[in-house]
């Protein structure tokens, strides 16, 4: 237990998660639980404006600024607007251009049936059928069927807290479902410095 106390905040979670499957394997969970109790052991709540300025500031998007602006000298204004729009939006390729064909159809209906001006956003939700990925509901199906297959309750919403987890869960029974005898193994790595792990 002092070992999960002294492992950093971003690893916590994963390590909780793995010994708390693996004492449900070993028919343990119930003293395992018990045992995190009693040392004072939660899982960590990420905080939101954190993990979206770790994500802003990260080395993934160095040099794109100047590409932006590259590209903003060599093309014609209306795909300079096209780019203009994907930058502000920060929306998928593909969902980009759905919402700037849509805007561009609509015409000026499109501040009535799409763009909120009270709120000040585009709602993408209105037109579930460009934004609403079909393999995203495929996984949603799936999902469903993989928390019958391990007694979850249909009406816990495990994506919020458990997402990779569940993801991977889903994608073995997957597998399986479709002939193949899949494993699920999870191989945890101490003192990656490159990841700062524990």
């Amino acid at each position: 237990m002092n070992g999960i106390q002294l492992s950093k905040p971003t690893a916590r979670n994963n390590i909780i998660n793995g010994l708390t499957a693996l004492s449900k394997y070993f028919g343990s969970y119930e003293s395992f639980m018990k045992s995190m109790s009693t040392h004072g052991i939660k899982r960590v709540k990420a905080d939101p404006v954190q993990a979206f300025t770790r994500i802003f500031n990260s080395s993934a998007h160095k040099g794109l600024g100047e590409w932006y602006k590259s590209a903003l000298a060599v093309l014609n204004e209306n795909e300079r607007l096209y780019l203009r729009f994907m930058l502000l939006s920060g929306v998928r390729a593909m969902e980009g251009v759905n919402s700037f064909n849509l805007i561009v159809e609509l015409g000026s209906k499109y501040t009535q049936e799409y763009y909120n001006e009270s709120t000040g956003f585009l709602e993408h939700f209105k037109y579930p059928k460009l934004f609403i990925r079909n393999s995203k509901n495929l996984y949603s199906n799936n999902l469903e069927e993989t928390k019958k297959r391990f007694g979850v309750k249909t009406d816990f919403e495990w994506t919020k807290t458990f997402y990779q987890y569940s993801n991977r869960l889903a994608y073995m029974h997957f597998l399986r479902k479709n002939g193949l005898f899949a494993y699920l193994v999870f191989v945890y790595f101490l003192n990656d410095e490159q990841m700062n792990g524990p």
